[in-house]
């Protein structure tokens, strides 16, 4: 007995000092992880430029990282006679910007210059790729400055608050044109609801913050958003550790075949509820958030506001399955909004584009009508961006007193 209390001693510090040596092993790891991530390797955009991450104190994220590949290609599927001015700046990765102001170059002039703008989810992201060359071709010509702030992912509440950021940087808008996405009810109603609050403050705006401990499939940036300090006194090792399973957990949820997710990620098939199945709370909450937007709308001094909405293939093909088809559109809840319109002074133009594609060219068949819709996707072809883009153009020129032909 004597004989182990004498051993013991000499273990134990033997454990500890090894305990102690991989800890600091670890931390040394995990700063040179940060510092290497930081300075060496090549870094996420939000880590290149401080003005995406004062972005991120509007809005819930910006543009995928890979949007300059993805825009060149779909510029040149379409034929976009219209190229960004900006692509090689960061601001690419908030906003396309076509044309500037054909107007003296002081910053009070910028400031006073004629702005349309264009937003919306991905969506908007495609019709700015293959066809801002057709909706913006009138205003450019008159000398405006000409932008789409479309986003992936984005929802009436994201752009309230691009609209208070913009307007933070002098971008004031005329014309606004917002494309409302069917999925953009789901999104306010279950993704952002618990991410955003509503400022009132000089312009009333959303705020929706950027995801931190959830939604760990997309959209999440994670420490990126605050990447610890290599040099700082508090242990990094934590940092690296909850990154680490992070990703794991993302990683488990696409090896698994979706059967093991702890993601904290709303589906599609989340995202979707509220049009397959009458959700009264979902369409009050939605109009609310409607509302609010007209508001900032209004405040950051828009003269003409206009809600483009056109069906998902699940609202108008009709060979679809019962437990697959959308019963409910997001038009409705616009047109109740409009109609009870006490915000914006001068009325709101609504375009429900129309709820059957032309069934002469795209008879619908199956979901693509006939290559209106990406095979297997929501998302038009480019084709069907460029039907869209007509009608829209067509609607600006009869409404808007902008761009009468």
């Amino acid at each position: 007995m004597g004989k182990l209390k004498i051993l013991y001693k000499p273990l134990t510090s033997l454990v500890g000092i090894n305990i102690i040596l991989s800890l600091f092993v670890i931390e040394v790891f995990s700063r040179s992880y940060y510092y290497y991530k930081e300075n060496i390797s090549m870094p996420y955009a939000i880590q290149k430029s401080p003005e995406l991450r004062n972005y991120l104190k509007y809005v819930n994220h910006y543009r995928d990282e890979d949007f300059r590949e993805v825009d060149i290609k779909r510029t040149s599927s379409g034929n976009n006679m219209l190229s960004p001015l900006n692509k090689d700046d960061f601001s690419y990765f908030i906003y396309s910007r076509f044309s500037n102001c054909n107007i003296e170059r002081s910053r009070k002039d910028r400031q006073n210059c004629n702005t349309i703008l264009m937003q919306g989810d991905s969506i908007g992201e495609g019709l700015g790729s293959i066809a801002t060359d057709l909706i913006f071709r009138n205003f450019s010509n008159r000398g405006w400055q000409t932008i789409n702030g479309s986003s992936s992912s984005f929802s009436p509440k994201n752009n309230s608050a691009q609209l208070a950021y913009m307007y933070s940087k002098g971008i004031k808008p005329k014309v606004v044109i917002s494309i409302i996405d069917q999925g953009d009810l789901g999104d306010d109603f279950i993704r952002y609801k618990n991410q955003s609050k509503y400022s009132y403050s000089n312009i009333r705006h959303y705020k929706v913050k950027p995801f931190q401990s959830s939604h760990l499939r997309f959209y999440n940036y994670s420490v990126d958003l605050d990447p610890p300090n290599a040099f700082r006194i508090k242990p990094v090792t934590p940092v690296l550790i909850t990154s680490i399973i992070r990703r794991f957990a993302g990683q488990l949820f696409y090896y698994s075949d979706t059967k093991y997710d702890f993601t904290s990620t709303p589906g599609w098939s989340s995202i979707v509820k509220p049009l397959m199945k009458k959700n009264q709370e979902a369409d009050n909450y939605f109009a609310k958030v409607l509302k609010n937007y007209i508001k900032t709308a209004a405040d950051v001094g828009a003269e003409e506001l206009y809600f483009i909405s056109f069906p998902h293939p699940r609202n108008i093909v009709q060979n679809i399955a019962p437990n697959r088809k959308y019963i409910f559109s997001v038009s409705t809840i616009i047109d109740q909004v409009v109609a009870n319109n006490k915000d914006f002074p001068e009325g709101i133009k609504v375009n429900h584009l129309e709820i059957e594609v032309d069934q002469r060219k795209y008879p619908c068949t199956d979901e693509t009508c006939s290559g209106f819709y990406e095979e297997n996707d929501h998302h038009p072809t480019a084709n069907g961006y460029k039907t869209i883009a007509k009608q829209i153009k067509k609607y600006l020129s009869y409404n808007s007193k902008y761009a009468k032909d």
